[in-house]
């Protein structure tokens, strides 16, 4: 390796390590209560190492020369470090996978902007990731927080309606009829749990995946984050002007048959951990169940893993399919919600698509 590859390589680390050291610092203050003690007391160890490393740098020389071995390094040096670098990104995401996982934890919109930093910092596209995440990130935040204004300051929630739309379109109620015939009440079932765990990846996997497509082209990723705040202030706009509950509030209110609130059931028995932040202060909105974003914003996952990768982003469409079944199964919203959903989807994905076009 030559040495102003190696010196660059050196920094580049260096510099992911300093910012680790104030990532997990922060993250262990924040898990100290909310967490097992031992797990707290590993991230610290692991801090302080990393601040031995960062104020001693040399020390990642034997690392560098094992690494200068390897036969991906014997090729072109700069693409060699590219890959090395990307793969610290990969082996961050997956211990920070495991570490949620282990301890239940829900991550918040406002949350990727501190976990994505860290594999931008690595990068060293820090300053880009800032420039292209922020905005993204606060006018999702600022819908959520309207949304939840529209609930406290709303008028008045529309039951029957969607609920003689279901029974004219469908004979009957899914939702009902569905629970009515898998559903046994007080058993948690694999279905109960496979349909809930990925009706909690509502924003976790659409996040994730504009996270793919910003390390892939910062284009697809400013093309695939217009078209899902166009989407959600869309839904937004129409749960201002027709709030309608989904099937397990009308249950509770008696418009429908009793049935299971499967989420709420699931969510109990894991022990869900969620940390203390500004997306966790706003209101939540009990009765924006058309159109449903939990339907939507899946397809639009498909749509652009289709249009970047080709038929192997079809691989994605098992996400879309989960949901839409695993909505109407669980009682979170009625069949038509889904339909509706997927038509806001399918029109704000094409308009974004026009309106770049028209600009290049």
């Amino acid at each position: 390796m030559k040495p102003k590859q190696y010196s660059k390589l050196k920094k580049q680390l260096a510099s992911a390590l300093a910012y680790n050291l104030l990532f997990y610092l922060v993250f262990v203050v924040f898990s100290t209560f909310l967490i097992d003690y031992y797990t707290s007391a590993a991230l610290a160890v692991f801090a302080v190492l990393l601040a031995y490393v960062k104020r001693n740098p040399e020390k990642l020389d034997w690392l560098l020369k094992d690494l200068s071995r390897m036969s991906a390094f014997k090729n072109k040096e700069m693409r060699s470090i590219d890959s090395f670098m990307y793969a610290l990104v990969v082996l961050y995401a997956i211990l920070l996978t495991v570490h949620i996982a282990r301890n239940h934890f829900a991550i918040m919109p406002d949350q990727m902007i501190f976990y994505g930093l860290v594999g931008a910092f690595i990068l060293g596209r820090s300053k880009s990731f800032l420039l292209d995440w922020i905005p993204f990130v606060l006018l999702l935040s600022a819908y959520e927080a309207m949304r939840g204004l529209i609930y406290v300051y709303g008028e008045s929630v529309f039951y029957s309606e969607v609920i003689w739309v279901e029974q004219t379109l469908f004979g009957s109620i899914p939702t009902v009829a569905m629970q009515q015939a898998t559903h046994i009440p007080g058993v948690i079932s694999i279905a109960d749990a496979y349909f809930s765990f990925v009706y909690c990846l509502h924003y976790l996997v659409p996040l994730m995946f504009a996270y793919l497509l910003w390390l892939k082209s910062r284009d697809d990723f400013k093309h695939f984050s217009a078209t899902m705040v166009l989407l959600s202030y869309a839904a937004l706009v129409t749960f201002l002007l027709i709030p309608v509950a989904p099937p397990w509030l009308a249950a509770e209110q008696g418009f429908i048959p009793q049935i299971q609130h499967i989420i709420f059931d699931v969510a109990g028995n894991m022990g869900v951990t969620y940390f203390p932040t500004l997306y966790g202060l706003m209101n939540a909105n009990p009765v924006a169940a058309v159109p449903s974003l939990h339907s939507a914003y899946p397809l639009l996952i498909l749509f652009f893993a289709y249009s970047v990768w080709g038929k192997k982003g079809l691989v994605t469409a098992v996400y879309p399919i989960s949901i839409w079944v695993g909505v109407v199964y669980t009682g979170e919203h009625y069949l038509i919600d889904v339909f509706i959903g997927i038509a806001y989807a399918v029109l704000a994905f094409f308009f974004v698509q026009w309106w770049f076009a028209r600009d290049n």
